[in-house]
């Protein structure tokens, strides 16, 4: 029988970051539960991939030649801060402001136009929510497009790989602004239809429930979540093992 040699591409989660023992990611939680004579895991990077670097590795895929291939997409390509865009802007709108009542004080201090401080909390809550819908809508709407094209590029060239693939969509996070923007990359992943019938897709928003239990801390999974994961990928691992193993045999 063929030795089935796996390679796994991936970033922080794939080597175990944070965890007190490494070993219990995911990657090597199923490793320890599939391997055997027949199964081999040669290599694992613990590189970070993202989408613009992907067509680069594509080369080291080839050199290595696995029967089946692991990819874990970049979480970070995922993730952007919109909460620091929201600060940023808080911060300047507050500065503009004290400005102006400081102006106001110095050249119309006779006159009853100062704002008083229940007003001027509440034209804060106002300017902060227009900052934070209006920062929300533009900041998405451009980087998401970015990255759907980039995404879309990706999948393409994983789909003229002559491979049985395993692929993990971005992980879930607690952070919901996070959580949004990897929502939406999973939708585009969901909805491509692929011509290379041997690529599995894994949505791990299905399998990680977005609550603490799952989490080490705001973005990176716990045990407990690797385990989630792990089980998952060990039924599709076993699948196209199999699938792999009676394409040997008929050729």
């Amino acid at each position: 029988m063929k030795n089935i040699k796996v390679l796994a591409i991936g970033g922080c989660h794939v080597v175990g970051y944070g965890l007190s023992d490494q070993k219990d990611n995911f990657i090597d939680v199923m490793i320890s539960t599939v391997n055997s004579k027949e199964v081999s895991f040669e290599k694992k990077t613990q590189g970070h991939v993202t989408l613009k670097n992907f067509i680069e590795t594509t080369n080291n895929i080839h050199e290595f030649a696995p029967d089946i291939l692991l990819v874990q997409l970049g979480n970070y390509e995922f993730s952007f801060s919109i909460k620091q865009e929201l600060s940023r802007s808080l911060k300047f709108k507050k500065k503009k402001k004290v400005a102006r009542k400081s102006s106001n004080d110095s050249t119309a201090s006779s006159k009853a136009g100062v704002v008083s401080q229940p007003q001027y909390l509440k034209l804060l809550v106002k300017s902060w929510f227009k900052i934070a819908f209006d920062t929300f809508s533009s900041v998405t709407r451009k980087k998401m497009q970015v990255r759907k094209a980039e995404l879309k590029q990706l999948l393409e060239i994983l789909d003229q790989l002559n491979y049985n693939i395993i692929l993990l969509s971005p992980l879930p996070v607690l952070d919901n602004f996070v959580q949004k923007t990897r929502s939406s990359a999973n939708k585009i992943l969901e909805n491509y239809k692929f011509r290379n019938k041997k690529i599995r897709y894994i949505d791990t928003h299905t399998l990680v429930p977005q609550k603490r239990r799952y989490f080490q801390d705001a973005t990176h999974l716990n045990k407990e979540g690797h385990s989630q994961i792990a089980n998952k990928l060990q039924s599709v691992f076993n699948e196209l093992c199999e699938l792999n193993q009676s394409h040997t045999v008929t050729t």
